[in-house]
């Protein structure tokens, strides 16, 4: 049985990110980048006023002072989108407004509240410095830098500098598409009466939800029957998704066909149960190409069991640079009595303080239990091999209510 990390170490390193294609930059927010975005001309595309004012020459201000004002003569108005083609001599000034370019000859900008206009002449009662004013161009982006680079997610501020450099369409990842079924015959679909000794299917909008919220397309195929016919059906079906993702049947019972059924359907099992609680049993495979999780069917484990290995193997999956959640260092705010052999993630609550972050414990911490996720927003990393833990101690936490880095 191998631990998380060499689980997730062993199913990342068998599948590599799904296709590319290419989608207009209006609908591209969100998705991934499949390659560089390079700079091909630098932003500002020009020099260009920062301010409404006047547009002059540096030079012609020298010694100007309030009781001794420089006057120049405006020759003119030059808007945003506009252009003066002459260029600025000695003694003139040009009404500016912001975001026009720097006429010819002109090096600096006086703003308009710190100058007295009279008619065509304007008084300036200070020395403008060169560059006073002026957005220089490609002071902004250089041609040929990387602007995004790829894997990154395209934000609304990459979208703006792509805007900006003329690019209409872009080529990104495509989502992943995924397969999710769950298996049991206690289980009745949502919104169906259970009936004696039966129970609502609660993992299956449970892992449908967590895929769509890791960006991916998602198809749910139904409850698969404790039948190894049933479920080999259902893997079946899920032939040509990106990922497969199911609960239940991967235990050790003997209405657990899943592993059974894997094997005989040419399956390579990378690993078969993971060291850490709750969520041990679990299953990564990888059939005909694609990779396959199998989750536990306790509704606690099953979501915890996809937040530590289904969300990485969907971003890898979907070409992101960065898989795994933040990781901070708290502290436990009320002790946990248990042992832990094997590596526990703790349900919990971080508050943070001047002395850093406080993990309170959410109750509920079974395998079953889905009301202690409501409240919390981190993971407690139990270290493997730890014993009881008093209030205080120090361990890592993951960071539920924190996204991956971009």
């Amino acid at each position: 049985m191998l631990t998380l990390a060499e689980a997730r170490t062993a199913i990342l390193a068998a599948v590599r990110p799904v296709g590319t294609e290419e989608t207009a930059l209006a609908e591209s927010l969100g998705r991934v980048a499949a390659g560089d975005l390079v700079a091909g001309r630098g932003l500002p595309l020009f020099d260009r006023s920062a301010m409404d004012g006047y547009a002059l020459r540096s030079a012609d201000t020298a010694g100007a002072a309030r009781e001794k004002p420089a006057t120049l003569r405006v020759v003119g108005m030059l808007p945003a989108g506009g252009r003066w083609e002459n260029s600025l001599e000695r003694g003139q000034a040009l009404r500016i407004l912001t975001g026009a370019p720097l006429p010819p000859g002109a090096d600096g900008v006086e703003i308009q509240e710190a100058v007295d206009r009279d008619g065509e002449q304007v008084r300036l009662h200070r020395f403008v410095p060169a560059g006073a004013n002026v957005v220089p161009a490609a002071s902004e982006v250089a041609a040929g830098s990387v602007l995004l680079p790829g894997g990154a997610v395209l934000i609304p501020p990459a979208l703006s500098l792509l805007a900006a450099e003329r690019q209409s369409k872009i080529r990104v990842y495509r989502r992943p598409r995924v397969a999710v079924f769950s298996t049991g015959d206690e289980l009745a679909p949502p919104g169906v009466e259970p009936g004696p000794g039966r129970i609502p299917d609660q993992n299956g909008i449970t892992l449908v939800s967590l895929v769509w919220e890791a960006g991916a397309e998602v198809a749910f195929l139904g409850i698969a029957p404790d039948d190894p016919s049933a479920v080999a059906h259902f893997l079946r079906q899920a032939a040509g998704y990106d990922l497969v993702v199911s609960s239940g049947g991967v235990s050790v019972g003997d209405r657990d066909h899943l592993p059974a059924v894997l094997e005989q359907l040419g399956a390579a099992v990378v690993f078969r149960g993971v060291r850490m609680r709750p969520g041990r049993a679990c299953l990564g495979a990888v059939l005909n190409g694609a990779p396959v999780l199998a989750l536990s069917g306790n509704p606690g484990a099953s979501y915890l069991g996809f937040q530590l290995l289904g969300r990485p193997l969907l971003r890898k999956l979907g070409g992101h640079r960065h898989l795994f959640r933040p990781v901070c260092r708290v502290r436990l705010a009320q002790g946990y009595p248990k042992p832990s052999p094997h590596q526990r993630f703790l349900r919990a609550k971080l508050v943070e303080t001047v002395d850093g972050y406080l993990a309170h414990l959410e109750k509920g911490q079974g395998s079953a239990d889905m009301v202690s996720f409501l409240g919390a927003n981190a993971l407690a990393v139990l270290p493997a091999g730890s014993g009881p833990l008093e209030a205080g101690a120090q361990v890592e936490a993951i960071r539920l209510d924190m996204a991956e880095n971009n």
